[in-house]
């Protein structure tokens, strides 16, 4: 029976990768790679994951044997040290390094028509969605998803502050900005070049409520 170490050598032969590159990408030393090679030490749970994903491999295959070797299973989601409020954030993502990543099973995304390429995750900072979200939850934001449809919940930016609110389109161009806390009124803002609908708040992650 092949061993992890085995795996991973065919692993990295089927996928035309060389060795160097692959340590690159993972942020890991030569070295750390020889351990797995030669089996005498076992990749983390994070590592495996980043392991299969430059691999395109199952964890399952590639640690157990199990299953096929092709992966399907995994998908990963950058998470940015960005929070949606009242507060300043930086919105140029594509210029941000991922604070960390989050691992989601690809098929909630397939169940939902999102593709998980166009999505991010922040945190929300404040009270004023409270009964939908929490202060210090965290949403995952679908970047392909611009256009407001009344009653959802999106990701915003006004200027240069960032907030999470349920939208609702209104007939002279304006939009609605509705807090789920009762505590909080409704605001209306224009369509200008200082509003942008960043992605709708797709899912959440956090104990808020709890």
């Amino acid at each position: 029976m092949k061993t992890f170490g085995q795996r991973l050598r065919t692993a990295i032969k089927n996928r035309d990768i060389t060795q160097a590159n692959l340590v690159e990408k993972l942020d890991i030393s030569g070295q750390t790679l020889q351990q797995w090679l030669r089996d005498d030490n076992y990749p983390s749970i994070p590592n495996l994951l980043n392991l299969s994903e430059e691999l395109d491999t199952s964890p399952a295959w590639l640690l157990f044997g199990t299953g096929d070797e092709q992966r399907t299973d995994i998908v990963e989601i950058p998470e940015y040290d960005v929070k949606f409020s009242g507060g300043n954030g930086n919105l140029i993502f594509e210029e941000m390094e991922p604070s960390r990543s989050a691992y989601y099973r690809r098929e909630w995304f397939v169940k939902h028509g999102i593709n998980p390429a166009d999505c991010i995750r922040g945190r929300v900072k404040g009270d004023s969605m409270v009964g939908t979200l929490w202060d210090d939850d965290i949403v995952l934001i679908h970047r392909g998803e611009t256009e407001i449809y009344d009653g959802r919940v999106y990701a915003i930016r006004i200027g240069h502050n960032l907030r999470v609110k349920r939208l609702q389109l209104k007939t002279d161009g304006t939009v609605k900005l509705i807090s789920d806390n009762d505590s909080f009124d409704d605001e209306i803002v224009p369509m200008d070049d200082d509003f942008q609908v960043i992605g709708r708040v797709r899912d959440k992650s956090g104990r808020g409520g709890l």
